[in-house]
């Protein structure tokens, strides 16, 4: 699909609105507590048996059905930054409550297990074992049938991401720059220093350039089985690297930019990646990169191809639709806040979640809303990142509306708001990518 530029040469952007929100930053004492908001939603939705199933800031997970319509939620004791896991009749996901539940579809409680931190991180299941970490540091296997324990170890800093499984062993990487490589008996087989801070979700690649397992392939009956297999992964010190899943031996690193939660996607023979530098990166299996699409703010979705475009939401408030071929802009959809969940499919349609609380339903084809899901509570939560001091929510903070003609392209739907903003709006790509005032540059805060 490619954006017509002929079919609108004559269209007049005189009365296209764009808004920058004129954030700055603010002392933490000063900071709207992400706890006290609710509505916020960091978690990626999963699509099992024509139901969407995400987590929310407010402590729900919520069901929807392909109308957007609610089919039940299920309340946790704190926020859902992670994300469910479907597993034959049922999800697993954690929330920040120190627990992970297994819901039925029904939304109905199956179980729940204490994991004793808050548990960011996001299921693997094989075999019917679940393979998650949490915030304390510890890796573990879960029977998926009582919620018992099987064994744990200690990877000695925080778990935010998802893991991949191939050969009997899972790949895991954490917040102290490492990777991991876990037999499926709890014991370490290898471990490789990638830098410091985050390790971001793995992909693993087997010699026939087939994808094995990663953020998207999560669950499964057997461990996958595979030959001359290698894992590319993205860390904190700007380096995507391909390191040899025997051995944890590199093969090639590629330095792109400080990498946070963005999990690798295969598509190709390439991978895509973003960076908090605001790009998404294109890199293939020799480690070049092909192309790099620069967006107005940090990349901590993971970016997602379907019909050979390749969607990634941005902490500058945009869902970017780009040609995965060449990283041109095909269209972006403004929502009213940070994009930080990631985009699934289904269909032709696109699902996402905003820190604006919404989730949207946006047609492929069409460039349309098709629905968008207001959560419990549904007012922007005006925060530049999530992770606050858990501090008494100040009344809200007036926020600047300006015009900008960095922000012009064709408009194809869209709303404005009481605060004058257009929001909810489709952009061609005849206009530049976004671009804020200021490119996020902090290097400490973890989503």
């Amino acid at each position: 699909m490619e954006y017509n530029r002929k079919e609108h040469e004559n269209d007049s952007f005189e009365n296209t609105l764009d808004s920058d929100f004129g954030l700055q930053d603010y002392d933490k004492k000063n900071r709207i507590a992400s706890i006290n908001i609710g509505s916020s939603i960091f978690s990626t939705p999963c699509i099992h048996k024509d139901l969407i199933v995400f987590g929310c800031n407010d402590t729900f997970l919520y069901a929807l059905d392909k109308n957007g319509e609610k089919q039940w939620s299920f309340k946790t004791g704190d926020m859902v930054f992670s994300s469910p896991t479907a597993h034959g009749e049922s999800f697993i996901v954690g929330s920040n409550d120190g627990f992970i539940y297994n819901i039925d579809q029904s939304g109905e409680l199956i179980w729940k297990s204490n994991l004793g931190s808050k548990v960011y991180g996001i299921a693997t299941i094989v075999d019917n074992v679940v393979y998650i970490g949490s915030q304390n540091g510890i890796f573990r296997a879960i029977s998926v049938d009582d919620g018992k324990e099987l064994w744990q170890v200690n990877i000695g800093n925080e778990f935010w991401f998802s893991s991949a499984v191939v050969n009997d062993s899972i790949i895991v990487g954490n917040y102290n720059g490492c990777v991991y490589c876990i037999s499926k008996d709890g014991k370490i087989l290898w471990k490789s220093q990638m830098g410091n801070y985050t390790v971001s979700g793995p992909v693993v690649i087997d010699k026939n350039n087939n994808e094995v397992s990663s953020f998207t392939k999560r669950s499964f009956e057997k461990f996958p089985k595979a030959q001359g297999c290698k894992v590319i992964i993205g860390a904190g010190d700007g380096f995507v690297r391909c390191l040899d899943t025997d051995s944890g031996e590199l093969i090639w690193k590629t330095f792109t930019n400080w990498i946070g939660g963005s999990a690798s996607f295969y598509h190709d023979k390439k991978v895509f990646v973003g960076a908090y530098d605001g790009n998404l990166y294109s890199i293939d299996l020799s480690g070049r990169v092909k192309w790099k699409f620069q967006t107005g703010n940090k990349i901590v979705s993971s970016p997602l191809v379907s019909d050979n475009i390749v969607f990634v939401g941005s902490s500058d408030n945009n869902l970017y639709a780009l040609n995965s071929r060449n990283g041109e802009l095909i269209w972006r959809f403004l929502t009213d806040n940070e994009v930080i969940s990631s985009p699934v499919a289904a269909d032709g349609v696109i699902y996402i979640g905003s820190w604006d609380g919404h989730l949207y339903a946006l047609s492929i084809k069409d460039k349309s809303v098709l629905w968008k899901f207001a959560t419990s509570i549904s007012y922007p939560s005006f925060i530049t990142r999530p992770h606050t001091e858990d501090v008494k929510a100040p009344a809200h903070r007036p926020v600047e509306f300006k015009l900008t003609s960095t922000l012009r392209g064709y408009m194809i739907e869209g709303s404005i708001n009481e605060m004058g903003e257009r929001t909810s709006a489709f952009y061609g790509s005849r206009g530049p990518a976004y671009k804020g005032n200021d490119v996020y540059r902090s290097k400490r805060d973890k989503y």
